[in-house]
Order: structure tokens, then C-alpha cells, then sequence
């Protein structure tokens, strides 16, 4: 599942309703939008919603897990120590924390990075409408940091090809600590949020 530098062009998607049946059955609404990678074809289920800037939910994650790792903020993906020893231990390792989207870890990561290194990199990488404000610890549920379904999947895709500023080697880990599933026909790899939203790479 992937997407262009920011996002995809939505005037040259495909509108797909198939993926109505899933939202329905979980009784919510919601957009979905996937890249064929081999065609550079865009298809969007609810279009209306595809370039909407809402809460970020997982791609947060996936941005302050790059951005910790790139810092040597975490030493490593077993630990639950920071690098700073005097800290309190992390509520888990950071793979158990982006399977599960674990607010508690990343509320903690967002204070030992700061204000002034989330919002570098947040510019950097034109995330959303690049607004943290000063509340870092909330800066996923009170609506100031926001992105849309096409911004998410722009995300996805430039993580895919290792094309954001941080070292290869950073997002390949990202990349595997998203993995999920992995066989000889597919592999599937997402961070997911049952309140906000799933991000993912196939």
C-alpha cells in the first residue's frame, strides 16, 4: 500500500466504493487510498475526504520513530532506555509501541526530543500543516498537527524508497519494525491506530 513528494494526485485517481463494505461492517466512515507502485496508479475510496487534514493517528508514529532514531534518542529497537541514563525507562520497546499504538511511549519520546527537533523535522518532511504549537504531549489529539489520507500515503512512499532526509539505515529499521506479514506472494508492513488511522507499505 503506498503513494509523489507530499501526497498523490487525486485528478488522476481511480474512485473504488468496494472498500465501503469494510467501514460499514466496523460501523465507521473513513477514506482509503493505495498506489500501484508498477503503474502509478491512485485509487481512493470517499474522495471527499482524501485531501481533508485531519489528526494524524499512526503516521505520527512512524515520523517519531524515525526521528528518535535518527537522534540516538533510542539506543536500540529491544530497548526501553533512552540514551539519556538518568531518564525514566520508556513504557516499552519501541516496536511494541508502534504495533500498538502505545500513547504513553510516544508522549514520553515526544518530551525527550523536544520542541525545537519534532518541528525540524516535521518542516523538513512538509508533515501535514506542520503545526505542533507548544504542547508536544497533545500534539496528536487536540486537532493543531494535522495531514490528510493523500499526505499519509505521500509519507508511505517516500519511507518505501528511502526518500526522506533521515539515514537509510534509520528507515529501513522503521520499515521492518512495521512489518506484519511476510511471505513468498506479499509483505505487509503498517502501524496501526483503531482511533485514527492505518499507514502502510506492501
Amino acid at each position: 500500500m503506498l503513494c509523489c513528494w507530499q501526497g498523490c494526485s487525486v485528478h488522476k485517481a481511480k474512485i473504488d466504493d468496494a472498500p465501503e463494505v469494510f467501514f460499514k461492517e466496523a460501523n465507521r466512515t473513513g477514506c482509503f487510498t493505495l498506489l500501484n507502485n508498477a503503474t502509478g496508479e491512485v485509487t481512493v475510496y470517499n474522495m471527499a475526504e482524501d485531501t481533508v487534514r485531519k489528526s494524524p493517528g499512526s503516521t505520527l508514529d512512524v515520523l517519531l520513530s524515525l526521528v528518535a532514531l535518527e537522534n540516538g534518542i533510542i539506543p536500540d529497537t529491544k530497548s526501553t532506555q533512552a540514551a539519556d541514563s538518568l531518564s525514566t525507562p520508556l513504557p516499552s520497546t519501541i516496536r511494541e509501541a508502534l504495533a500498538t499504538h502505545n500513547q504513553a511511549y510516544y508522549s514520553k519520546l515526544l518530551d525527550r526530543l523536544g520542541t525545537t527537533t519534532v518541528q525540524k523535522w516535521i518542516d523538513s518532511i512538509h508533515y501535514g500543516n506542520q503545526a505542533i504549537g507548544n504542547e508536544l504531549n497533545t500534539t496528536a489529539t487536540d486537532g493543531r498537527l494535522r495531514i490528510s489520507p493523500d499526505e499519509q500515503l505521500g509519507l508511505m512512499k517516500r519511507l518505501y524508497f528511502n526518500q526522506l532526509p533521515f539515514r537509510k539505515s534509520v528507515q529501513d529499521t522503521v520499515k521492518q519494525l512495521m512489518r506484519r506479514e511476510d511471505n513468498t506472494l506479499y509483505r505487509l508492513s503498517y502501524a496501526y491506530s483503531p482511533s485514527a488511522s492505518m499507514s502502510g507499505l506492501s
